[in-house]
């Protein structure tokens, strides 16, 4: 065995070399008792367990990834052993049997633990040959443990996010004022429950992961780590945008708790403008689900339409969460949305703190009241919040992402509510509603009382082969003469296409077309077309919106996020199913209609085929009109009393 000076001198060199990334498997024992564990510094453990009257510990492990080292340990110990378990003696045992038995007994469950070790150590192609080194309290003599100032810092500044260490460090810097280790502060705070520690990249079974940080549980990427120098180190490749989470890394996550709010007087939210009777219903509805004491569903759904104001719906259970002391996420898909949301919630909640987290942004106060944040802002955040509100459930980022939702759903508290926000739920929110574990308050009817305007289906083929070998656009007389007609009227059309390449070649036809034609006062061109790569899509966008030119073929990076006046709308291929599916249709469609002054528009899905996904948008919006109708809130009709 290693004396216990060498595993002195290892512990401080493996702080030198960076090695805080590795874990040593221990098991600590006393006459009667013993426990198995994982630790940094076993002899900084050593000198907390003996609070609890170990005297000895083992390395039965040389530093391991901790991603490596945890799999090992859950597959050694049971959940009895980690936190304690005893040697077992026998009733009828003499006094000498009974003074040697615990010594054996150790001796057995070492071997077992050994043998465990090494079976994990062949499975990972990790070598098997290493010291068992032992210490013992004598040797935990000259370690000092943080104290309560530093242990307290640590928690402030942990408190309700999931960080890992090396953010932790970069914090602390800031702050300074800490002599003790963060590590050792760290593993303090571990070892008195109030902290919990988590490998970045958690080997679930041999060639199975699970990234802590994010959830998921396939796409690593396997090669050389320049972090623990080891060849066999995995990192997540879903969430390696907001830094890498690897086998090596270590997260740790703090429950927020409860803290006292700074809000001293009763907070009440300042609208500049009264809500529609379908905004307020689904307000109250919205409030009453969260002062259930014992709701039948942690979430709501509120499922609006295009155009109906669905942010200043949940203000009121905003409002409702900040007068119970509690806090408030606002998780938001694109900055450029936090950014213009961002003075709303001021004017609305005046007396409150609220931080708006974004790539870029300056202020960053995570201990406000109400945050706004981007999900990969909110991705750190651990059981911080009593409501959660996801605005735009469906939009990019957040479609097809398990992750982002994962990390919503932990930046919630356990007791906390998430509300979802959309005008197109997608197939889990409906299951979810569908099994009741959702309560569902919709919005039917814009604020203006018109019903949404309902697509039209024109089968019509688009392209015609050429000798060039390209495809060359034909865009349908009766498609073009609708456009032609629009602006000529004074509305302004969207133009939709499913990729960059048919933006391009569709705006190109378009302008050749109507070149010819003459322009109006005020038109600077009769047509544009941006996407995702054009260099001037914003200022096109702005232009767009201005009213400097009337027709605009752009792809799906406008179904989003922008009102015209007088606006029409047209989709090119809309059988193209692959990116136009029911949600998406919907929402190109409520570019349509939005405004007092056009309330109507117009809607044509110009495509091959009649697919399913536009079937199904033109019911939901056909199904929504007849709801705002039978409850009253369109001018067409007669109010009634609601069901």
């Amino acid at each position: 065995m290693a004396s216990s000076s060498q595993l002195k001198q290892e512990v401080s060199a493996a702080r030198s070399f960076m090695d805080s990334s590795k874990f040593r498997i221990y098991m600590a024992f006393n006459y009667s008792k013993y426990r198995v564990g994982i630790a940094q510094n076993i002899l900084l453990e050593l000198k907390l367990l003996s609070q609890d009257g170990y005297t000895h510990i083992l390395s039965l492990s040389y530093p391991l990834p901790a991603g490596i080292g945890y799999y090992i340990l859950n597959k050694i110990s049971t959940s009895e052993e980690r936190v304690g378990s005893y040697f077992h003696t026998k009733i009828n045992m003499t006094f000498l049997q009974r003074l040697c038995r615990p010594q054996a007994q150790r001796w057995a469950v070492q071997r077992r633990l050994l043998r465990g070790v090494k079976r994990g150590l062949i499975a990972f192609k990790y070598p098997t040959e290493f010291y068992v080194e032992e210490a013992s309290l004598s040797d935990c003599q000259g370690l000092s443990l943080p104290n309560d100032y530093e242990l307290h810092v640590i928690w402030r500044l942990m408190a309700g996010k999931i960080l890992f260490s090396h953010e932790i460090n970069h914090r602390l810097r800031k702050i300074g004022e800490i002599k003790s280790s963060y590590e050792d502060i760290l593993q303090v705070l571990v070892y008195n429950g109030e902290c919990t520690m988590h490998p970045g990249v958690q080997a679930l079974d041999f060639g199975q992961f699970r990234c802590n940080r994010c959830g998921e549980t396939k796409g690593f990427y396997h090669g050389d780590c320049f972090l623990c120098g080891n060849s066999h180190c995995y990192s997540c490749i879903e969430c390696d945008s907001m830094g890498t989470s690897r086998l090596c890394s270590i997260l740790y996550s703090l429950e927020l708790g409860r803290i006292e709010s700074s809000i001293k007087d009763k907070v009440e939210m300042k609208l500049s403008f009264p809500m529609t009777p379908a905004q307020n219903r689904a307000s109250e509805l919205v409030r009453a689900f969260l002062q259930e004491d014992t709701p039948k569903e942690v979430g709501c759904l509120v499922w609006a339409v295009c155009g109906a104001g669905k942010t200043e719906v949940v203000f009121s259970a905003v409002e409702e969460t900040l007068n119970r002391g509690g806090r408030v996420l606002f998780a938001i898909p694109r900055r450029d949305v936090v950014r213009e949301l961002e003075p709303r919630i001021k004017k609305a909640f005046p007396t409150v703190r609220v931080s708006a987290l974004y790539g870029g942004s300056v202020e960053r106060d995570e201990s406000a009241e109400l945050i706004l944040a981007t999900t990969h802002q909110a991705i750190r955040f651990f059981q911080a919040f009593d409501l959660v509100i996801l605005d735009e459930a469906d939009a990019y980022p957040y479609k097809g992402s398990r992750m982002l939702y994962f990390a919503l759903e932990r930046a919630r508290k356990k007791s906390g509510r998430i509300v979802y926000m959309t005008a197109t739920p997608n197939k889990d929110l409906k299951e979810q509603a569908k099994r009741n574990e959702l309560k569902v308050v919709t919005i039917p009817a814009r604020h203006h009382g018109h019903p949404l305007p309902v697509p039209t289906i024109l089968k019509e083929r688009l392209t015609r082969s050429s000798s060039d070998r390209h495809k060359v656009y034909r865009i349908p007389p009766k498609v073009l003469a609708f456009i032609e007609g629009s602006a000529i009227s004074g509305a302004q059309v969207f133009i939709f296409v499913p990729t960059i390449e048919k933006s391009e070649r569709a705006g190109k036809a378009l302008k050749k077309y109507f070149s010819i034609r003459p322009k109006r006062a005020g038109w600077s061109e009769w047509v544009e077309y941006s996407h995702s790569q054009d260099p001037y899509r914003a200022q096109k966008c702005k232009h767009f919106s201005e009213g400097r030119f009337p027709i605009f073929v752009t792809t799906t990076i406008l179904e989003r996020g922008i009102t015209v006046r007088r606006a029409n709308v047209v989709v090119l291929f809309a059988d193209k199913n692959f990116i136009f599916d029911q949600g998406s249709l919907i929402q190109m469609a409520g570019r349509s209609g939005r405004t007092v002054e056009y309330p109507y528009g117009e809607v044509l899905f110009v495509g091959e085929q009649i697919t399913k996904d536009m079937e199904l948008a033109i019911k939901s919006i056909e199904d929504m009109n007849e709801e705002a109708r039978r409850r009253g809130y369109l001018k067409e009709s007669n109010p009634c009393v609601e069901a």
